[in-house]
């Protein structure tokens, strides 16, 4: 009998020990650290993300568009997060026109965050991480952005210009408006669940798009001018052609 009665004892005292530690715990994480731990919660689930402008669209004198901007997504990726890289490679890869070694090589990198694709089109992107939804490859993640579109692929590629990876102009029109054409970007408030999922989405600041530019250039006599240069080029090499329209 007072055998039975130490060992009720000992349960007793392990279970009020037991107890307390998790009394001290508790009081520990909700009183001395809970301030910080809510702090750390808050920048977890809420993001204030940028909601780029719509660049300014160019276009000839008679409205034909030279270059427009669209909706698209830089795709990225945790590879952390990434359970079967090789799997999610194969499965991928044709929808970010992308071979499967690259992309595996990506998926593979000792890193938390790397880039998939930059200024993917909106459709494309959509379809990708739907793929990925339904064949459960997590670790994928969508920015919108915008891409530039040159409807015209080169023609009055000088005078036009180009826009870098950041989305600003570098030389041409491109350049010289920039003021003009960028715009504003906006800015929206994202509320996440614990497993990242989006709660609540709400706008902070509206984006403003960037201001349309019509140029006194008229596509046609453009590509039809191109077109006798290049011919000028291919049967007479000179240094350099000029053409004059009158």
């Amino acid at each position: 009998m007072p055998r039975v009665q130490s060992r009720i004892g000992v349960l007793f005292a392990l279970f009020f020990l037991l107890l307390a530690l998790a009394a001290a715990r508790t009081l520990y994480l909700g009183v001395l650290r809970g301030a910080a731990l809510r702090r750390d919660a808050h920048t977890q689930q809420v993001i204030v993300e940028e909601v780029p402008a719509q660049r300014g669209t160019i276009t000839d004198r008679n409205g034909t568009v030279l270059a427009i901007s669209e909706p698209a997504d830089e795709v990225s990726a945790d590879p952390y997060l990434v359970k079967n890289p090789l799997e999610a490679a194969v499965r991928l890869a044709p929808l970010l026109g992308d071979t499967q070694a690259a992309l595996l090589a990506k998926l593979s990198e000792r890193s938390g965050f790397v880039y998939l694709a930059r200024a993917l089109p909106e459709a494309r992107a959509k379809a990708l991480l739907a793929r990925a939804q339904a064949l459960e490859i997590a670790g994928l993640n969508a920015t919108a952005t915008m891409r530039r579109v040159y409807p015209g692929d080169t023609l009055a590629a000088q005078v036009l210009g180009v826009i870098g990876g950041e989305g600003h102009g570098l030389s041409g029109l491109e350049y010289a408006d920039e003021a003009l054409l960028r715009g504003r970007a906006g800015e929206r408030r994202v509320v996440s669940a614990a497993d990242g999922e989006p709660l609540s989405i709400s706008d902070v600041h509206h984006e403003v798009p960037g201001a349309r530019l019509a140029l006194t250039l008229d596509a046609n006599i453009q590509q039809r001018t191109e077109a006798v240069l290049s011919a000028v080029g291919s049967v007479f090499h000179p240094k350099d052609a000029t053409a004059i329209v009158m």
